[in-house]
C-alpha cells in the first residue's frame, strides 16, 4: 500500500485504525479505506501476502560426456522447472542413482568409464522402476540405440535433438511416472 497524506487529515489516534483482536483483516482494510474515502490520499490496493512455499522442483540426472550437450540439457530442464545433477560418465551416474531418487535421468549411451548400457544394466538390476524415467540420447544410428536400449525406457532422442522435444519429454516421462521429488 502506497500512501500520500495530507498530514493535517490523519487521525491522531492509532486506536480508530486498529482492529479490534478477533476483528478480520477484511474489517481492517474496510476501516482504512472508510479512512481514506476523503481522497486526500492515493490508495493502491494491496494484496495479501502468499505463503512463502516455492514450487517442489523434481529433480533430474544428466549424464552426458560432451560438455556443450552437458550443458545445452541442463538449461532446458532447468528452464521446464527441474533441479539438475550432471555426470559426464556412467560410473558417476551409478552412484547419484545408488543415492538419489530422480524423477528424470537423461542418458548418453556412449560414455567413458561405464556407458549408457552399463548404466541401464545397473537399472535393470537394482532399480527397475527408474527405467520408465530413462530418456536415452545417442548419435548412433536407430537400430543401434535399439540393439543397447530396454523397451521399458521412458524414451529414445537421436541427437542432434530438438531442445523443444527434450523439454517435452521431460516433463511426460515425469508426469507419467509419478515421479519422486527432493
Amino acid at each position: 500500500m502506497f500512501l500520500h497524506p495530507d498530514l493535517s487529515r490523519i487521525p491522531h489516534s492509532a486506536d480508530s485504525l486498529a482492529p479490534e483482536p478477533a476483528a478480520p483483516l477484511a474489517t481492517f482494510l474496510q476501516r482504512l479505506r472508510n479512512l481514506l474515502s476523503c481522497g486526500q490520499f492515493l490508495f493502491i490496493e494491496m494484496t495479501q501476502p502468499q505463503p512463502n512455499n516455492p514450487p517442489v522442483k523434481l529433480r533430474a540426472l544428466v549424464a552426458e560426456d560432451d560438455l556443450p550437450t552437458q550443458d545445452l540439457i541442463t538449461t532446458v530442464l532447468r528452464r521446464v522447472g527441474f533441479e539438475v545433477d550432471a555426470v559426464n560418465h556412467g560410473r558417476a551416474a551409478i552412484e547419484q542413482l545408488k543415492t538419489v531418487g530422480y524423477a528424470l535421468v537423461i542418458l548418453d549411451l556412449r560414455m567413458p568409464n561405464v556407458g549408457g548400457a552399463g548404466v541401464l544394466e545397473f537399472v535393470k538390476a537394482n532399480r527397475p522402476s527408474t527405467l520408465k524415467r530413462i530418456v536415452v540420447t545417442s548419435a548412433l544410428s536407430p537400430s543401434e540405440i535399439q540393439r543397447h536400449c530396454d523397451a521399458d525406457v521412458c524414451s529414445i532422442l537421436q541427437k542432434p535433438f530438438d531442445v523443444a522435444r527434450l523439454a517435452e519429454i521431460a516433463r511426460e516421462c515425469s508426469e507419467v511416472c509419478n515421479a519422486p521429488t527432493i
